[in-house]
């Protein structure tokens, strides 16, 4: 789901590495593009057989709202979701609008000079980067490969601990992962409010090395009778599909995929490969 499926290229390294994913875990790939900002969106979800959602970056208010749906849908009904950049962000607003009560909270990115004043610290769940220039915006996105600490434990931790030593973490001190991956933004989730959401069960299981930028989101893993888990609901600050190879898929990738391929044997539509599915 999102705002550029009019030029499908725009996700070309999106679908890329969804195709990596799906060769190595040999399911036939059926991805549909979806408008954030259609009407019909929420309808289309609804009606749809969709195995997974994914959300990825882009800038913009223009279908934010589209994507929030989406994403409170996947949550709510427990279909397997990844989001990417903007996706992450936009799984924060999600969860504090629905979970915390907060229907005004958003990104600072998108509050217009005559909107009022968001509530600090409650409202504005995703600001501008404290060492941006917003007055000089070229070349002035955090860019570029950046590393990440994975908490012991989580589903991420554990999807990427099954590359190959060298090919992407390193264990650190204290069961931490150390992972880089490339970034591209100039928004991030507001630390002052990460406290309140991991009370309500949204964990910041990635971290940058200041431990103050948050990298990448979980639920809690469970299954469908669990009320307070989700199969598969991550989200990554970074873009892992810029790393995606043939030979080397991205580990988020390839568990979305797993999980989406479970959710269709779960409904009990299996045919295809070995682990059947669509993503």
């Amino acid at each position: 789901v999102g705002k550029y499926t009019g030029l499908r290229d725009s996700y070309l390294s999106i679908e890329k590495a969804l195709q990596h994913a799906a060769i190595a875990t040999r399911q036939r790939l059926e991805a549909v593009f979806l408008d954030s900002s259609s009407p019909s969106l929420l309808p289309s979800l609804l009606q749809g057989d969709f195995h997974g959602l994914l959300v990825p970056g882009g800038f913009g208010t223009r279908g934010l709202d589209g994507k929030v749906g989406a994403i409170r849908w996947a949550r709510e009904e427990k279909v397997p979701f990844l989001g990417i950049c903007l996706g992450m962000q936009a799984a924060v607003i999600e969860y504090t609008r629905s979970v915390l009560g907060r229907p005004a909270a958003t990104s600072t990115e998108f509050i217009s000079p005559s909107a009022p004043a968001l509530l600090k610290g409650k409202e504005d769940v995703v600001i501008f980067m404290p060492e941006g220039d917003k007055a000089r915006m070229g070349g002035t996105m955090r860019l570029g490969t950046r590393t990440t600490l994975l908490q012991p434990h989580s589903l991420t931790h554990r999807l990427y601990s099954r590359q190959k030593i060298g090919e992407g973490g390193r264990q650190e001190e204290e069961g931490m992962l150390r992972v880089d991956e490339r970034h591209r933004h100039r928004y991030e989730v507001n630390p002052d409010i990460v406290p309140e959401l991991e009370a309500a069960g949204l964990r910041f299981v990635g971290r940058d090395e200041t431990g103050q930028r948050m990298e990448v989101l979980e639920l809690r893993e469970g299954g469908k009778e669990d009320g307070e888990s989700h199969p598969f609901f991550v989200a990554a600050q970074f873009h892992p599909e810029f790393k995606s190879r043939p030979t080397a898929p991205s580990p988020l990738f390839l568990g979305f995929l797993r999980a989406a391929a479970r959710e269709r044997e779960r409904r009990g539509g299996k045919e295809g490969g070995e682990e059947g599915g669509t993503g």
